[in-house]
């Protein structure tokens, strides 16, 4: 039945479009009317989207970590990287921090001669935000594929980028 309503339906539509002038420029207007109300739409949002990651912008400087941890996942190539981050700014609030872990392999223990075997970028939400000059608790998980068997596990966390909007950051 509804197969049936359509097809009469496109059929009239058809034939309305082909036997009448002014529903042709009736159509088309209405067309043109719905593509720039489209356009302009789009051209705001975006404009706001900019506007709000300009503003979202916090300075990498005023962040501190503390008791960072690397824990490996026993059932995958998942590690879970945790610890405590600081809001050194006065004014603004912190709700994403973008973070590089590096993962090294050490064969020879206390020495500096180690290969790099892992290297992560993720985007940290942190849950509800810290405050101006408040600490919070974070913990996200990275993925290191194809990982050898490391030795004598070494880390290296460095943030790359710090936001006071969830949008503010890219995600890559």
């Amino acid at each position: 039945m509804e197969v049936l309503a359509t097809v009469i339906a496109i059929i009239a539509f058809t034939y309305f479009l082909l036997r009448f002038k002014s529903f042709r420029k009736f159509i088309l207007w209405g067309i043109a009317c719905i593509f720039i109300l489209g356009i302009s739409i789009y051209g705001y949002s975006a404009f706001d989207r900019s506007q709000e990651k300009k503003k979202s912008v916090f300075p990498v400087s005023k962040i501190k970590l503390s008791k960072i941890n690397l824990r490996s996942d026993s059932y995958s190539s998942s590690m879970w990287l945790s610890g405590e981050i600081k809001n050194l700014s006065a004014t603004q609030e912190l709700k994403a921090v973008k973070v590089r872990v590096l993962l090294f392999d050490c064969p020879k223990k206390n020495t500096n001669d180690c290969d790099t075997v892992g290297d992560e970028t993720e985007v940290v939400q942190i849950s509800g935000s810290v405050p101006p000059g408040q600490k919070r608790s974070f913990k996200d998980s990275f993925y290191f594929f194809n990982l050898p068997k490391i030795r004598d596990r070494r880390f290296q966390v460095d943030i790359l980028g710090a936001s006071s909007s969830y949008y503010g950051l890219d995600g890559d």
